[in-house]
Order: structure tokens, then C-alpha cells, then sequence
């Protein structure tokens, strides 16, 4: 999914002249809504794993595999609370002239921290840990993408924090 996103800055998609602010706005709930529909799709995905007889590559009770997981735990939080603040850092950064490009670049790169955390929950899952341990990580990031939509009210409220600063 990200390739996408690159693939679309990189061809200045988003930042071309003929975009209205609704056309962005509708962009953005677009990608929102794939990274969420992802979600269900990688843990049905993680779940099966064993009844497909994949063989986890740590034991469940490996030192290797508990060290990995603190480790996720604390990227995780790292990830959602700069996916969190983030708007409030573009503000500050003013990377584009528009107001509405740089909300929306912000907004993807929250996005993409908010799903890596789903893909920490994968690479757990593809570890070897238990579905207790790995299910944690695509709930966080359900909610934290749900709790992020774009709505017009918020989209609004971006655009006029962004150009105020």
C-alpha cells in the first residue's frame, strides 16, 4: 500500500493544480478505508497460519521471541503517539505551499505509522507468538485509523489550523 502512495506523490498526483480540496478529501477517505479493510483481511490471515501448517520460526516460550515482542510493544507506542501528534509537527514544518497538500501528506505518513503497528501484530504472528500477544497490535491499529477519518468537519478544521500557523 505504500508503494501506491509513493507512486502517487512521486507522479505529483496530489499536488497537482487541478485538485480541488474535495477531490483530496475523497482521495484521503480512500486510502483510510483500504488500510482499514486490510486489517481483518491480515488477521484472518495470521490466525490461519497454523492450520495451513506454517511452522512458527521461535517456540512460543523462546527468550528471542519475548525480547522481539517488548520491542514491538514499545515501537508500537512510539508509532501511535507520533501518528497522533503528527498534525501538530506539519504545522510547524511547512513543506508545501497549499494547506491542503500538506495536511494530506501528514495525514498519509499517520496513516502509514498507524498500519505499521497491524504489520508489527503480523510479523508477531509469523514469529510465533500467541494470538493473545499479536491480536493487540491490529485492534490499536483499527482504532487508531478509525478514530483518524477523515471526516469534512475534520478536514475543515485541518486545512484552517494549517494555513493559521
Amino acid at each position: 500500500m505504500a508503494a501506491v502512495f509513493c507512486l502517487l506523490q512521486s507522479m505529483n498526483y496530489m499536488n497537482s493544480q487541478d485538485n480541488s480540496a474535495a477531490r483530496q478529501l475523497w482521495l484521503l477517505r480512500l486510502i483510510h478505508i483500504l488500510f482499514l479493510a486490510t486489517i481483518p483481511i491480515v488477521i484472518l490471515v495470521t490466525a490461519l497460519l497454523p492450520a495451513l501448517g506454517f511452522i512458527p520460526i521461535y517456540d512460543s516460550s523462546s527468550i528471542y521471541l519475548h525480547l522481539i515482542e517488548i520491542t514491538f510493544g514499545f515501537i508500537t507506542i512510539a508509532c501511535l503517539l507520533f501518528g497522533y501528534y503528527w498534525s501538530r509537527q506539519t504545522r510547524k514544518l511547512k513543506m508545501a505551499t497549499k494547506p491542503e497538500v500538506e495536511v494530506v501528506d501528514g495525514h498519509i505518513l499517520r496513516i502509514s505509522l498507524f498500519e505499521s503497528v497491524a504489520v508489527f501484530g503480523f510479523t508477531l504472528g509469523i514469529l510465533g507468538s500467541r494470538w493473545y500477544i499479536w491480536l493487540p497490535f491490529f485492534i490499536l491499529s483499527a482504532i487508531a485509523l478509525t478514530f483518524t477519518f477523515p471526516t469534512k468537519k475534520r478536514w475543515i478544521n485541518w486545512i484552517q489550523n494549517q494555513s493559521t500557523t
